[in-house]
């Protein structure tokens, strides 16, 4: 590929480009038996990154004003290529020409720059031009001499942004290759740096959420993008340092006067090696609260050093709103809902005043109605007894017997009005205790074995052990049962038969007391605990009744745990059953 031109065809001036053959004792750094191809193959699949997209070549310029060096210089590296892109020369003999060119190929890769044309120094003018003015800091700059008197390699090094410093006598062929092969990969790296840092810059620049990046240890700001500039309402501020940065952009904790920590921010964490994330910042702005969320991550080096703080945060003022509007309605539904209820809560109220009224106008007529008869009894015999109409002593005894009667009958209504009247207010005051139920029965049995007599009916009891322990009141336990065996007695039929029993398990006591009246019907059973419920059956001894005992019974029992039911078919009798 190389074509090597002849020693003898090239000028051998001193202020010429000389190819001649290397020495043998200097470096080799291409192989003889590998052509001039600068392409590397572990990088064949790497699409280079240009300025100009459309470029095919790597544009060279060659500066000097003897017009046999621009041709041994484009003779010398025809054919070269790399990362598959050939040479492309421009060549200019003045310094005027090379700024034109400069202008027109902004994406020049290398030039090739005597030092030594219209004025001794004229190359290294051109060199200030290119960095200081066109800013151009990319293309690699080969400075070519054949007087180094005129500009020694040490002052020009030092002086001046040049990338190799080279003497026209020893740029042998091979040595500008070597050249050419460095200086294009130094300018592919740093177009690549470039193009990268472009497009870092435009995808951060994209973003929707603010980013500013804090150089490390000091924290000094290096970049902010726009939309971070926008939310801020500032950018790079000089004299921020991790002490001060809050207060240089007016970061406060949330809903507070305070200055936000720096403890915590996460641009300082991220200093400090620390990813953190916080959503409780404000950022005060011309008399604006813009509440944000904020991200902060470490950004470090090949070896582990943290070199930067790279900083995401964004104004969730909508979020807020939504956020406060959410609870509002919330609060709202909550508010509509506790309304609801309390409407509810009246209607039922109101309700339950109207039972109330309904019960206390039935409460009132049955104990009117209840309380007429005996005292209009006790009125009546009270008379006869007044009267001088009762000739003898038996006469006023018997008065006096119904007289008893009536007023036990009017006690034991009231007695059952009272027991009510605190049962639905709450203040039944109750004492359970592990007491027996045994003696309990066994009194209530003997005491109604004689008043049983008087109707021909037989009280049969039945208990196998000598202990049936309960836990209950001992007083409700007694009005309990007495109310059932009572009512077994009061309306079963003359010459029948009741049956008490007493068993146990290992959790509960159970009595049952059957008789053997007329029953009760289905419809009647589910009526039977009411408050002032009147059946069909009736006593049979014209006993009173108040409709009360069987509700008393059950709310007793449901005080302390206790259960209790009827099992009846309408004509075999009924069995009630206590647990």
């Amino acid at each position: 590929m190389s074509n090597k031109p002849k020693n003898n065809e090239l000028p051998d001036d001193n202020d010429e480009l000389n190819l001649v053959d290397e020495d043998d004792d200097e470096l080799d750094l291409l192989d003889e038996d590998e052509p001039y191809l600068a392409d590397e193959a572990d990088n064949d699949e790497f699409q280079l990154p240009v300025i100009n997209p459309t470029a095919k070549t790597w544009k060279v310029i060659i500066v000097d004003d003897d017009k046999e060096i621009h041709e041994v210089t484009r003779f010398a590296l025809t054919g070269f290529v790399f990362k598959n892109k050939p040479l492309t020369f421009f060549s200019a003999y003045s310094v005027e020409e090379a700024k034109s060119l400069f202008k027109a190929h902004p994406d020049t890769a290398l030039v090739f720059l005597d030092v030594v044309m219209e004025e001794n120094d004229s190359g290294l003018q051109l060199v200030k031009y290119i960095r200081n003015t066109l800013k151009n800091n990319i293309v690699r700059i080969i400075l070519r001499t054949g007087q180094s008197g005129e500009a020694p390699e040490e002052e020009v090094i030092v002086n001046y942004d040049i990338n190799d410093y080279k003497l026209k006598v020893e740029l042998t062929q091979r040595k500008l290759f070597v050249t050419m092969i460095a200086g294009l990969r130094a300018y592919y790296d740093l177009m690549t740096i470039d193009v990268n840092k472009t497009a870092l810059t435009q995808t951060l620049e994209g973003m929707p959420v603010g980013v500013y990046v804090l150089k490390a240890p000091d924290g000094e700001p290096i970049y902010f993008n726009q939309r971070a500039i926008h939310i801020l309402g500032k950018g790079i501020e000089k004299g921020v340092t991790v002490d001060n940065i809050a207060e240089v952009y007016q970061l406060y904790k949330a809903g507070t006067s305070q200055l936000y920590s720096s403890n915590y921010l996460p641009s300082v964490c991220a200093l400090k090696g620390e990813s953190t994330h916080v959503d409780d910042m404000e950022i005060h702005k011309e008399g604006k609260v813009i509440p944000v969320e904020s991200w902060g991550t470490p950004i470090s080096d090949e070896k582990g050093k943290i070199i930067y703080g790279l900083i995401a945060f964004q104004d969730i003022t909508e979020r807020k709103q939504a956020e406060a509007d959410k609870i509002r309605l919330v609060q709202e539904r909550e508010a509509k809902n506790a309304a609801l209820r309390y409407n509810q809560e009246i209607e039922s109220k109101n309700a339950e005043l109207l039972k109330l009224n309904q019960e206390k106008n039935e409460f009132l007529g049955i104990a009117a109605h209840d309380l007429k008869n005996p005292l209009s009894t006790i009125q009546g015999f009270a008379e006869l007894i007044m009267s001088d109409s009762i000739s003898s002593k038996e006469e006023i005894l018997e008065f006096v017997d119904h007289i008893e009667k009536s007023s036990h009958q009017m006690f034991d209504l009231i007695t059952n009005l009272l027991d009510v009247n605190r049962i639905e207010s709450g203040k039944l005051n109750v004492e359970p205790m592990n007491i027996n139920i045994l003696p309990t029965i066994s009194h209530l049995v003997k005491s109604y074995t004689e008043r049983a007599k008087a109707k021909d009916i037989t009280l049969h009891f039945e208990a196998s052990e000598v202990e049936y322990i309960v836990f209950f009141d001992q007083g409700a336990l007694h009005q309990v049962l007495e109310n059932l065996i009572s009512n077994a007695v009061k309306y079963s039929p003359l010459g029948k038969n009741v049956f008490i029993r007493l068993s146990k398990n290992d959790k509960f006591v159970r009595c049952e007391i059957q008789d053997e009246g007329p029953g009760l019907s289905s419809e009647e059973q589910n009526k039977l605990f009411g408050k002032f419920t009147r059946l069909s059956p009736k006593p049979t001894g014209g006993e009173n009744s108040t409709g009360l005992g069987l509700f008393i019974a059950k709310k007793l029992l449901e005080t302390m745990k206790g259960k209790v039911w009827c099992e009846s078919e309408d004509g075999k009798g009924a069995t009630f059953i206590i647990t």
